[in-house]
This record gives C-alpha cells, structure tokens and sequence, in this order.
C-alpha cells in the first residue's frame, strides 16, 4: 500500500512574513486563506508543484511581538 503525505500544518508568529518566506524558498503558490474562529487560528494553505502542501497558521493567543514558549492552555496553573 502506497501513502502520500497531504500537508504539514507549522504554527507561525507573523504569518505575512512566514508565507512569503515559504513562498520564495521552496517555490510555493497559495491555494486559500482561512479562518476557524473555534480554533482561534489565522492561515493559508500553500501548494508546491508536485502537490505536497504547507499550511502556516497564526494562533490567536500569539501576537506577531509576543515571545511565549508554550501556549496558554498548556502553561502550568500559578
């Protein structure tokens, strides 16, 4: 049986800057942009020629400035 790898999903601080980045370096195209409020996550999906696709993401609890080392909801309670 043969597998194929769909996309990687890569949380990013500045989404604007990652996606350019990712776009020039690896030669990718965007395919769309989303939004899952539930989620509370910001990003795009990006598509290489030969199909494979990378979709970086901007969590909302991390501010394009911001150094936080773990999440919110992972951090341990005071």
């Amino acid at each position: 049986m043969r597998t194929r790898l769909d996309h990687v999903g890569v949380n990013v601080r500045d989404l604007a800057a990652q996606t350019s980045w990712y776009r020039d370096a690896f030669g990718l195209t965007s395919v769309f942009e989303f939004r899952l409020d539930g989620a509370g996550l910001t990003g795009v999906v990006l598509e290489h020629p030969h199909g494979w696709r990378l979709e970086p993401a901007r969590p909302a609890w991390c501010a394009s400035s911001a150094r936080v080392s773990v999440p919110p909801s992972s951090a341990p309670s005071p």
